[in-house]
């Protein structure tokens, strides 16, 4: 039986449009850097050209209204067009726009019509890129706990506090923001959301040191920053949701975040490095040994059936049938699922070597990191689509990122815990790579 999806004829000509598309589109000078830390302003600029070729024609927030700069299209014509800038190792949007991604939707739940047609054009267009602003130094998982305040005063909101874990490198244009606006009033009932531009006098970005950076999905950050706000005067017209209705606001924020919404980026980095261990070198292979083949089966399990729900999220929401636990689900599923690849092999080095006679005579180490395959050289192949454990710059001219471990040559790096079966193909130690064309969705990646 043959479980792949395929195109309608409708459908094939949208694929070969978007395909055209992005051949004459895309610049031949993007790079595909294996940390986007490393992501200069030039490569970032070069993304944010794209984002706004595709923001012309509705394709950069597809699923939002056409009347808002949307494309209004349908969950299948969004599986083509991400599905087409994963293969050439984008993401969609093609930077990072978590503020964007997130707020944009809920705007609009929440926003008023001007709110609508003042904000989310800009953002469907790729004119404007948006950050988020949550977390504090006393308040992350629990929202409700935030201490920086918006404070009324006539026609603006006068803001301070401290924001951290935020955003990327090269700054936004706006911050998609949650504050306190009644510092007596009860829990839950004292917040609200402000849509604050980032020129604002006031505003201080400085960048967190960190060991690793990661992202909410799709494009690296690169860099996470502390914003500071010091009597930040913010128009009142930019209140979105209603003042001190803002915990009802960030439900639908956080069921976007959460996954509520899926995703329909694959983990292409996986397939790359399935076919990177597959790859004959003086005669020898990674996936020559046993452990190591049941390794990689176990990390293409991990990555199909986050795929799987990601796609049934989306397609849930893009088809407005009822859903309750199914984002929550979707992302514990999504993280747990980066720990396990980082934690048994995937995110740790694979030693790529050979034996004559016991005697070891390579010892080329491959990394899978969150944004692509590096060896000791540098970067091996890109990454495209979602991958969600975290990357870490580089330490001590160490070639491995991810959260992981340097494994040694020689090293088991066998997996536990996880099913044996996938798609009806008996996967194990045994289980030679060529099968996984047997299982649904990877033949054609």
């Amino acid at each position: 039986m043959d479980f792949a999806i395929q195109d309608t004829p409708e459908q094939t000509a949208f694929r070969k449009e978007v395909r055209a598309f992005l051949d004459r589109t895309v610049s031949p000078k993007i790079e595909h850097m294996a940390d986007p830390y490393d992501m200069s302003f030039e490569q970032y600029q070069l993304r944010r050209d794209l984002g706004r070729a595709l923001g012309e024609r509705g394709w950069l927030y597809p699923s939002m209204p056409k009347e808002y700069g949307g494309g209004d299209l349908s969950a299948e014509h969004i599986g083509i067009l991400t599905d087409e800038l994963t293969r050439i190792g984008l993401a969609l949007p093609p930077y990072y726009d978590a503020g964007g991604r997130m707020g944009a939707p809920t705007i609009l739940v929440w926003g008023t019509e001007e709110h609508k047609k003042r904000f989310l054009p800009p953002i469907c267009r790729g004119e404007v890129r948006t950050w988020q602003l949550l977390s504090e130094p006393g308040a992350g998982s629990d929202l409700a706990g935030i201490k920086s305040t918006a404070i009324r005063d006539g026609d603006h909101y006068v803001v301070n506090g401290q924001k951290m874990w935020v955003g990327s490198s090269h700054g936004a244009d706006y911050s998609w923001t949650i504050l306190v606006t009644d510092p007596k009033g009860e829990r839950h009932k004292n917040l609200s959301w402000l849509m604050i531009p980032m020129n604002l006098p006031g505003i201080t970005v400085t960048p967190m040191d960190l060991l690793a950076t990661g992202g909410e999905g799709g494009s690296g950050c690169g860099v996470k920053n502390t914003i500071f706000f010091d009597n930040v005067r913010v128009p009142a017209e930019n209140l979105v949701g209603g003042e001190n209705n803002g915990w009802k606001v960030a439900t639908t924020h956080l069921e976007v975040e959460h996954g509520g919404m899926g995703r329909m980026a694959d983990r292409r980095v996986v397939y790359e490095f399935i076919d990177l261990c597959k790859k004959r070198e003086d005669g020898w292979a990674i996936a020559d040994d046993p452990g190591a083949r049941e390794e990689i089966v176990n990390l293409f399990i991990e990555s199909e059936i986050t795929r799987l729900f990601a796609t049934r999220n989306h397609w849930l929401s893009h088809t407005d049938q009822p859903r309750s636990y199914e984002g929550s689900q979707y992302s514990l599923r999504r993280k747990l699922s980066g720990l396990d690849m980082g934690e048994t092999g995937a995110g740790s080095v694979v030693p790529r070597q050979r034996h004559d006679r016991g005697r070891q005579v390579g010892g080329e180490h491959v990394a899978l990191c969150a944004h692509g395959l590096r060896d000791d050289k540098g970067l091996v192949a890109r990454a495209g689509g979602d991958v969600e454990h975290a990357s870490a710059r580089r330490h001590s001219g160490h070639a491995a990122h991810g959260v992981g471990r340097l494994v040694q040559p020689g090293a088991d790096v066998r997996a536990v815990g996880v099913p044996a079966r996938s798609g009806g193909v008996p996967l194990g130690a045994h289980t030679r790579l060529e099968d996984l064309a047997a299982v649904p969705g990877v033949v054609d990646r």
